[in-house]
């Protein structure tokens, strides 16, 4: 993927080296080119690296990329699927590639219209010299993150939280955010980070950042609630299950269809049934270039049994082995590279599919995050009374514990929105869904993806997490995503994917769950001798409240993982 940077001082000029310290950052994000341009008298400074994938990119220019006028200069991370077919609808045929076609599409559209227009996943920040103002969006199905940090010298964006901290030397923390983290099942940034002035700006909305007055002002261009529809909730609902599982595969394979590159690209094949639907559908239109799974020794149940795939593959699958060592050897790493805590274990093994495909020659690979929220695959799902009244205002799965939290906003919203289903425990199913996605996947899953996978230079794509595939798995009757009734065990959970999995292989092939895998707890040899927990005990949390709420292992973690942050912290100068 691409790095995105953008300061802009309030007060004096900039120190080019605290620029370019903040850039090195984002650089490895984009290795074949590095753009970067000053503006103002030097307030205000633009930077770009480029991992190119769609179209030509242009190598004898190191400036900006500008609109045919001048007006307008950007700095994108994404891929804008439909670019082409865009260059011809609005008269803009021949651009190098999609960040060309985005910046000149400024000419033409308004801010507002702009990113509905676009079929992909991105994130930009672009300045219009004409009217002295800084307009940044980011998709609506939260792929693609921007960070902002903002105090009385400076405003920055930054497509890593790592190029801030650089810029800044450090910045003071959020307590209230490590607090939070023991009422979640995951270290959640939804809009707020660990650090004190450092936020997440929300998908689906324009900000605007006014140069010379500094107002920074935001306004929705999607909203994914509207994607809620009754009328096609009622279509779905009155046709054949053999129907239903027709229609998703095909509008996956069309979406797939435009997302498959002309670089060099392979894909996870966990054994899981997200990545193994992916894999196979992908073959029906180009062969990846390869398959990949980790095997972490001793912990994952599915990879053991990975072989009885091989008859029904036509590209070479790649067994990675994973040890508690290898594990652990590259936790610090992960540290380094976000300058905050996992927010879940799986940061490492992220980092590592990411290596592999680099190491291969992939500029590209798909993974399957965010299918579990969307279709219904946690096992938590069917194991909650769903009827109790403890589930009236939040997501069992992505929320416990926080009281008036932006959480619970979302799920009685989403709530309201299904109210055309009458089913009381099914509705509040759906909005538990629809909460768990766009609170869970997008502020924990997508945030880690982004940035574990791009710091090595390679960008990962995803068919269900695009907006189409999400309005179709937003409406789908429930019996397709969750079914409590099944008499078959297997096919309680994500029916309807299933159904498209048995299409391709042989239904022995699904195998229990395994869930996140890894050795995170192992990671407290990184403590070494040090007394255990003494960086924590400084917050004076109470954890007596907190260790109610968990396992003892998971509790453990969390502690581990916060331990080991605020030891990487101390060290920041």
């Amino acid at each position: 993927m691409c790095g995105v940077l953008l300061i802009l001082s309030k007060n004096k000029p900039l120190n080019e080296k605290d620029c370019w310290r903040a850039s090195k950052k984002i650089k490895t994000r984009g290795p074949d080119k590095f753009l970067q341009k000053f503006f103002l008298k030097n307030k205000l400074y633009i930077a770009n690296s480029i991992l190119s994938i769609t179209g030509k990119n242009k190598r004898q220019s190191s400036s900006l990329v500008s609109s045919t006028n001048k007006k307008y200069f950007i700095a994108f991370n994404g891929e804008i699927y439909n670019w082409k077919d865009l260059g011809i609808k609005y008269k803009l045929r021949y651009q190098n590639n999609d960040t060309e076609l985005l910046v000149n599409l400024f000419q033409k559209l308004d801010i507002y219209n702009l990113p509905k227009k676009l079929d992909g996943m991105f994130a930009y920040c672009v300045y219009d010299r004409g009217k002295n103002k800084i307009y940044i969006a980011s998709d609506p199905q939260g792929e693609k993150k921007l960070f902002y940090f903002n105090n009385k010298n400076f405003s920055i964006i930054s497509s890593t939280i790592s190029a801030i901290i650089a810029f800044l030397k450090k910045e003071d923390l959020n307590i209230e955010s490590f607090k939070n983290y023991f009422f979640t099942r995951h270290f959640l940034f939804h809009k707020s980070t660990c650090y004190k002035n450092i936020r997440v700006l929300e998908p689906g909305a324009v900000y605007t950042l006014g140069v010379k007055r500094h107002e920074f002002l935001s306004k929705k261009f999607e909203n994914p609630l509207n994607w809620i529809s009754k009328r096609k909730m009622k279509r779905y609902s009155m046709m054949t299950d053999n129907e239903i599982t027709n229609h998703l595969e095909k509008v996956i394979i069309n979406q797939l269809k435009i997302m498959i590159p002309e670089k060099r690209f392979g894909s996870i094949f966990s054994g899981g049934v997200d990545s193994s639907v992916q894999s196979a559908l992908l073959s029906k239109i180009s062969q990846p270039h390869l398959l990949m799974a980790l095997n972490h020794i001793g912990k994952d149940n599915i990879t053991k049994n990975i072989f009885k795939f091989k008859r029904y593959l036509n590209t070479k699958l790649h067994v990675v082995d994973v040890n508690k060592t290898i594990y652990t050897n590259d936790v610090w790493k992960c540290y380094r590279i976000t300058n905050f805590p996992f927010l879940t274990h799986d940061f490492v093994g992220k980092r590592q599919l990411a290596e592999f495909f680099k190491k291969k020659g992939c500029k590209v690979f798909f993974a399957a995050d965010g299918a579990d929220e969307l279709f219904g695959g946690y096992e938590l799902y069917k194991k909650l009374n769903w009827n109790s009244k403890k589930i009236e205002n939040h997501s069992p799965y992505s929320n416990f514990k926080l009281k008036n939290s932006k959480f619970n906003e979302l799920w009685l919203k989403a709530f309201k929105r299904y109210s055309f289903i009458k089913n009381i425990k099914h509705r509040k199913m759906q909005a538990s869904l629809f909460t768990d996605y766009f609170i869970q996947a997008i502020y924990v899953g997508n945030i880690g993806t982004d940035i574990m996978c791009s710091h090595s230079g390679i960008e990962p794509r995803n068919v269900f997490i695009q907006k189409k595939i999400i309005k179709e798995a937003l409406n789908l009757p429930l019996k397709y995503k969750i079914n409590l009734s099944a008499k078959d065990p297997k096919m309680i959970l994500k029916p309807l994917l299933k159904k498209i999995f048995f299409k391709h292989f042989n239904k022995k092939l699904i195998f229990k769950k395994q869930g996140f895998s890894g050795y995170p707890n192992d990671a407290r040899t990184l403590l070494r001798k040090e007394k255990k927990y003494n960086r924590i005990k400084k917050l004076k949390l109470d954890f007596n409240e907190f260790k109610k709420h968990f396992s003892k292992r998971a509790y453990e973690w969390k502690l581990l993982n916060l331990e080991l942050f605020f030891k990487f912290y101390s060290q920041l100068k």
